[in-house]
């Protein structure tokens, strides 16, 4: 029985306002600003959340609740101005073109649009709210984490792993993300459609050209299980690319085609004698080849490969690496010990400290002080042109090309929790706040660059 402070109303998409003290950003003036605002704090998550509107509908157990204020006929969302925004852009496509996103996100929006406009009417159910106070207590719970289990208590691995059974895409993904630990982008992993590559897998044609085999539900490979999490890695760098939708992947003749495009970028392994298991974690932790059985840290040690989803520090207790300067190995041993949540702004501005640190000492221990020069050309040498020169160099001393380059994505793209520019905001910007477990994601792409840094100090 609902409380009569609350009650259901059904009204048109644009009948609702968007909340302009909305916490996720600073205030702001008008609903155009309070629209960009989301995409900019959302940026291709927005995107996400839209395709799953227009494939799935609203969730009908996480109802938008607005209210009405100061009298006004019209609704104001105090909760669910993601849902709101990404429908409001739906709706009304020519909002998109000026809207502050990246020209491939906007292309996949105007097309989600175009379903939109064919399966979707323009009304939402919303939960309508007395009074902006009689709506915090609920907005709190829903945002402020488990609050001793009155809030949302998330699942964990094994819960999740059990609602989805049978998952031959979650098997895959799992499996890679072990195998590939540290020579992967853990975003990727983390971003990437599932069900399309469930598609995929569903498709014989497809599996063949990959050395898989599905029987029963259960995902098996006739290769290596290096070549096998590689060209799985292949596939799902590819799925999650702004310009490849489910309408690639969707009918056999898509499948083909998209398998045509894919099938120069996999590599030929060595067939095994029998047929083995992709199983996820449990396959993975247990195989004889798998990464937690062989990963060595650069000294020597072997240690397991702690999920960056429960982690609190930065830099995983098992990673252990040979700093041997004491100012660099102070600052090592306390990101391994402070907790990100806590303290976000200690540990990122730390985490550039340590970059920085880091990269000096190898520039002045290899000498490349003139190969820095001529990087940072007229200029003084910047953050940018260190970790260009050091990663030229660690190259050509022979480290992981996938490893060096996947970390220098990280420290150079604008999007990275872990890159230069958002390192130098959290310091330089007054308004910047640093994502606790963007950081811990970043890291463990950019994990190996450091590896290879340290190891050759």
């Amino acid at each position: 029985m609902m409380d009569p402070k609350y009650t259901e109303v059904i009204t048109p998409i644009e009948s609702i306002d968007l909340y302009v003290a909305n916490p996720r950003f600073d205030p702001v003036e008008d609903q155009r600003s309070a629209l960009h605002a989301v995409c900019i704090d959302q940026g291709s998550k927005l995107i996400q959340l839209a395709e799953d509107i227009v494939h799935s509908g609203l969730s009908p157990i996480d109802i938008p609740m607005v209210v009405q204020i100061d009298g006004h006929s019209r609704y104001t969302v105090v909760e669910g101005n993601r849902r709101v925004a990404a429908l409001k852009l739906l709706a009304q496509p020519t909002r998109i073109d000026e809207a502050p996103l990246a020209e491939p996100l906007k292309k996949r929006l105007k097309r989600l649009a175009e379903a939109f406009k064919v399966k979707h009417q323009d009304e939402v159910k919303c939960v309508l709210a007395a009074s902006v106070e009689d709506a915090k207590h609920w907005i709190q719970l829903r945002h402020t984490g488990e609050n001793k289990g009155a809030g949302v208590v998330s699942w964990d691995g094994a819960s999740t792993a059990r609602f989805r059974g049978n998952s031959p895409g979650y098997d895959a993904l799992e499996f890679v993300r072990i195998k590939l630990a540290g020579a992967c982008d853990a975003e990727v992993l983390d971003r990437f459609p599932v069900t399309n590559l469930e598609r995929l897998l569903g498709d014989p044609a497809f599996r063949k050209s990959m050395g898989l085999e599905l029987k029963g539900g259960q995902l098996t490979s006739t290769i290596d299980p290096q070549t096998t999490a590689k060209n799985l890695y292949v596939v799902m760098q590819d799925l999650q690319q702004p310009d490849v939708t489910v309408g690639h992947v969707y009918t056999k003749d898509d499948r083909k085609a998209y398998l045509a495009k894919i099938k120069p970028q996999l590599t030929s392994g060595t067939p095994t004698k029998e047929s083995w298991k992709i199983e996820g974690r449990g396959n993975a932790e247990s195989s004889p080849n798998s990464p937690a059985s062989t990963a060595k840290s650069a000294s020597g040690k072997k240690g397991s490969l702690p999920s960056s989803k429960t982690r609190n520090h930065l830099i995983p207790r098992a990673t252990t690496f040979p700093v041997d300067a004491t100012k660099a190995n102070d600052i090592y041993r306390e990101l391994r010990k402070l907790d990100i949540r806590l303290y976000p702004f200690s540990v990122a501005v730390m985490a550039r400290v340590f970059l920085e640190i880091s990269l000096d000492l190898f520039i002045q221990k290899h000498k490349l002080k003139g190969a820095l020069a001529a990087v940072a050309g007229k200029q003084d040498p910047t953050l940018r042109h260190k970790v260009e020169c050091v990663r030229t160099d660690l190259l050509a001393k022979g480290a992981e090309k996938t490893v060096i380059n996947s970390a220098f994505t990280k420290f150079t793209s604008t999007d990275s929790p872990f890159s230069i520019g958002q390192l130098h905001m959290v310091v330089h910007n007054a308004h910047f706040h640093p994502d606790a477990v963007g950081l811990i994601r970043a890291w463990d792409s950019c994990e190996g660059f450091f590896l290879a840094l340290w190891d050759r100090m």
